[in-house]
C-alpha cells in the first residue's frame, strides 16, 4: 500500500524531476540553501568554473547562495528527490531498454571489432607472404643472373688456359731456360777460365777461347729458338660487356606496383575476382562499351524502367544502361562542370552543373528539355544532387577542389518540381557535406570532415549524428527503402557499410575499390557501384540482397 502510494506521489511529480540547467533527469541534485531549489552537481560545477565569485546565482529564482569552501559539492544532497527519482517505474523502464539496446549495439561492435581485427591479420599475413614471395622470386632472379656471371667466368678462364697451352706451353718454356741456363753456365765458366790461364799457358787458353767461340755460336741459336717458341705475341683479346652502359634492371628485373599501363583499359587488375563479399553479377569498363578514357563519376537508377545512367564527367557524357548492365546509348553535352547526375519524378535524366549552378534536364536522346535558372546566392555551390519521395530535389552545396570553407556554404537547399527554393539547412552543422537523402522524414548527410552521417528533421533542425569512430572517408549514400535502411561509401576502408536509420550497424559490404557513388537497383535487388577513378575506372552490378534473405 505503501509502495503504491509512493509511486502516485512519483507520477504526481515527475515533471518536477529535471535539472533547470541541462533539462535532464537530476544526477545527483544538490539543493541551494538560499531557496531550496534543486540543481544537478555537475551543472553547478560548469556554472562555478566560469567564475570565481563566492557564491553563485540560482538558474530558477536569481537568489544567490553562498558556495561553500570545499566547493559545490557540499551543498546538501536533496535525497528525497534522489528516491524518487530511482522509484520512477517509467524511468526504470525506460534506462532499462535503452541499456538493453546499448548492450546489443556494443555486442554488434565488439563482432564487428573482432570480425575486422581478425580480417585485418589475416590480411596482413597475407601481404607478408607475398612479400617473402617476391623476395625469394628476386633472390632467385639474381642468383640466376650471378650463375649466369660465373658460368660465363669459368668458360672464359679455361678459354685462356687453352689458348696458353697451345701457345705458350709450360714444358716448352722450362725446356727453353733449362737449355739458356745451362748455356749460360758453360759460358761463364768458360770466361772464367780464359781470363785466369791467359798469363800463364797460352796454349791452353787458346783452347778455351776456341771453346767460347763455340759456345757463342750455339747461344744465338738457342737465343733465336727461346724466341721464336717463348716470345711470341700474345694475341688473346678480352671483349669487356660494359654494365654501365646497360642498366642492371634489365639483368635482373624490377620492382613495380600493379596498376593499367594501358589507358584503353580501365578495370583493376583481378577486380572481376573483386573483394566484395556481394557476388559481382557485371563489371563494366571502357572496354566493354568500347569508350575510351570512360571514367564514370556517379550513377543513378530509374525507379519507372530500372535503367542505369551513368555520368562520364571527364568525356561530358551521359551513358544509358538497361537494369541487366547492357549499354544502351550515350549523349555528349560541351560546356559546363558536371558533378552528378539523378533522375526526375517524370523520369527525365537531371545534370548538375557545378560551374553555373544550374540543374539540367535531358531526355534519353540528350536533348535539353528544361533548365532551372536558380536565384544566384553568394557562396553557394551546387556539388551533390538527390531526390526525395515527393520529387523535390535535394542539392548539396560544398567546397570542393581548392576552395576554402570560408569561401562556400556548406549547406543542403531543397527546390521543388518546377524549380522553386523551398528551403535550406545544415549550416553551422555541416563543413563538407556530401549527397543528402531522406528517409521516413527525416534528411541524412555524409559530412567528411567530422566523418559521420548527420540527420536533419524535415524542417531541418539538426537531431543526431551515427558512424563517428567507424566511418574514414565518406563519399556516396543511397536509401534502401524497403528494408529502412541507410547505405554508407566509404572510400577508405573500401566497403558500403548499411545502417538502419538509428545508426546501429546492420552489415559492411566490401569492394575491390575505393567506392564513391552508389545507387539500388528498382527491385532493390542489385547494387550499383562507381569507384574512385585513380583506382578503377568502371562500374559493377552486385547482388544486394543474399545477405538480407
Amino acid at each position: 500500500m505503501a509502495a503504491s502510494k509512493l509511486y502516485e506521489v512519483v507520477a504526481a511529480v515527475e515533471h518536477e524531476v529535471s535539472c533547470p540547467v541541462c533539462l535532464e533527469e537530476f544526477q545527483e541534485p544538490k539543493c541551494l540553501p538560499n531557496c531550496a531549489h534543486n540543481v544537478c552537481q555537475e551543472c553547478l560545477e560548469e556554472m562555478t568554473s566560469k567564475t570565481r565569485l563566492s557564491s553563485i546565482e540560482c538558474p530558477v529564482c536569481r537568489v544567490e547562495s553562498f558556495i561553500p569552501r570545499a566547493g559545490v559539492s557540499a551543498f546538501p544532497k536533496n535525497h528525497l528527490l534522489a528516491r524518487l527519482i530511482e522509484k520512477n517505474s517509467s524511468r526504470n523502464t525506460k534506462d532499462n531498454a535503452f541499456i538493453k539496446e546499448a548492450l546489443k549495439r556494443s555486442k554488434e561492435n565488439l563482432k564487428g571489432l573482432k570480425h575486422a581485427i581478425q580480417e585485418m591479420d589475416a590480411r596482413r599475413n597475407s601481404i607478408k607472404k607475398l612479400a617473402e614471395s617476391l623476395k625469394q622470386e628476386i633472390q632467385g632472379a639474381a642468383n640466376e643472373a650471378v650463375k649466369m656471371v660465373r658460368d660465363q667466368e669459368e668458360i672464359l678462364l679455361v678459354e685462356v688456359d687453352r689458348y696458353m697451352n697451345d701457345n705458350y706451353p709450360e714444358t716448352t718454356f722450362n725446356k727453353q731456360k733449362e737449355k739458356l741456363n745451362n748455356l749460360l753456365a758453360k759460358t761463364s765458366h768458360c770466361i772464367e777460365s780464359v781470363e785466369k790461364k791467359k798469363v800463364l799457358i797460352k796454349h791452353a787458353c787458346m783452347r778455351q777461347v776456341q771453346h767460347l767461340e763455340e759456345l757463342t755460336k750455339v747461344a744465338g741459336v738457342q737465343i733465336l729458338s727461346a724466341r721464336r717458341k717463348c716470345f711470341r705475341n700474345f694475341e688473346l683479346n678480352f671483349a669487356r660487356c660494359e654494365f654501365s652502359q646497360k642498366p642492371v634492371e634489365n639483368i635482373v628485373g624490377v620492382v613495380s606496383v600493379k596498376k593499367d599501363l594501358d589507358n584503353e583499359k580501365h578495370s583493376l587488375t583481378g577486380l572481376h575476382e573483386s573483394l566484395s563479399n556481394e557476388k559481382v553479377i557485371k563489371h563494366i569498363d571502357g572496354c566493354k562499351i568500347n569508350v575510351p578514357n570512360f571514367f564514370p563519376f556517379a550513377v543513378t537508377v530509374s525507379k519507372k524502367t530500372g535503367d542505369i545512367s551513368v555520368l562520364d564527367a571527364e568525356n561530358k557524357r551521359v551513358h544509358i544502361f538497361d537494369r541487366e548492365g547492357n549499354h544502351l546509348s550515350q549523349f555528349l553535352f560541351i560546356f559546363g562542370d558536371f558533378w552528378d547526375i539523378t533522375y526526375s519524378p517524370n523520369d527525365e535524366i537531371v545534370v548538375l552543373n557545378r560551374e553555373n549552378n544550374l540543374l539540367l534536364h535531358y531526355d534519353r536522346s540528350g536533348n535539353l528539355k528544361k533548365k532551372f535558372p536558380t536565384i544566384q546566392r553568394p557562396k553557394v555551390k551546387f556539388t551533390f544532387l538527390s531526390h526525395d519521395s515527393a520529387g523535390r530535389f535535394l542539392v548539396t552545396s560544398s567546397p570542393r577542389y581548392q576552395e576554402l570553407a570560408s569561401e562556400t556554404d556548406s549547406c543542403v537547399l531543397i527546390y521543388n518540381v518546377n524549380g522553386r527554393l523551398e528551403s535550406m539547412f545544415g549550416e553551422g552543422n555541416l563543413s563538407s557535406p556530401k549527397k543528402a537523402v531522406s528517409l521516413d522524414g527525416e534528411f541524412f548527410v555524409p559530412d567528411a570532415d567530422s566523418k559521420s552521417v548527420k540527420v536533419f528533421s524535415q524542417e531541418g533542425e539538426f537531431r543526431r549524428e551515427f558512424g563517428k569512430g567507424m566511418l574514414e572517408d565518406l563519399a556516396g549514400i543511397e536509401v534502401d527503402h524497403e528494408n529502412g535502411c541507410i547505405l554508407v561509401c566509404d572510400c577508405e576502408s573500401y566497403a558500403v557499410h548499411v545502417y538502419s536509420k538509428d545508426g546501429t550497424l546492420v552489415r559492411t559490404i566490401r569492394t575491390a575499390a575505393p567506392p564513391i557513388e552508389i545507387a539500388l537497383s528498382k527491385d532493390g535487388k542489385k547494387l550499383v557501384v562507381c569507384f574512385d577513378g585513380d583506382k578503377a575506372k568502371c562500374f559493377q552490378i552486385l547482388s544486394y540482397t543474399e545477405a538480407h534473405e
